[in-house]
């Protein structure tokens, strides 16, 4: 009996072992898919209407886990005029907007570059995007590009 309950205690005990698995290592689990995309995108006149960059919607999977975002804003040619080139807004689920980086013309550099990184991944249960929208009537291109993961 002694031997029996000695067994049944390190199977319970197994069994919260692998319960205990980190954020970082759920990736690594069979059937999750790695995601790296991104894209690149020009406005122009008309002033402060959006344009979708990026977007992802649920593909049939429970969620995206968002790892990394970033943002860039740029002018063709690098001008040494200091100006708004206009904002750039993360939707999640696309059409409601969670946060809003500005981007301006950084005159010494080609791209006003944001990076976000956040100490665990933002779980996306439906759908994202990235809008970004141009203040100036010179062209302005946008880039996004994201990573994380899904099952």
């Amino acid at each position: 009996m002694k031997k029996f309950l000695a067994f049944l205690s390190l199977l319970f005990i197994g069994s919260f072992a692998s319960a205990g698995i980190t954020l970082g290592e759920k990736f690594l689990l069979p059937n999750v898919a790695y995601i790296n995309a991104g894209a690149t995108v020009a406005t122009l006149a008309p002033l402060n209407q959006g344009k979708t960059v990026v977007s992802r919607t649920e593909n049939g999977v429970t969620n995206f886990y968002l790892n990394s975002l970033t943002l860039e804003g740029f002018f063709p040619v690098i001008s040494s005029t200091a100006t708004r080139l206009g904002y750039c807004s993360l939707q999640i689920p696309v059409g409601t907007t969670v946060a809003t980086y500005n981007f301006n013309n950084p005159t010494t550099s080609k791209v006003d570059r944001i990076v976000i990184a956040p100490a665990t991944p933002i779980v996306i249960s439906n759908s994202f995007a990235v809008q970004c929208v141009n203040n100036t009537a010179t062209t302005t291109y946008w880039g996004a590009t994201y990573n994380g993961w899904e099952y």
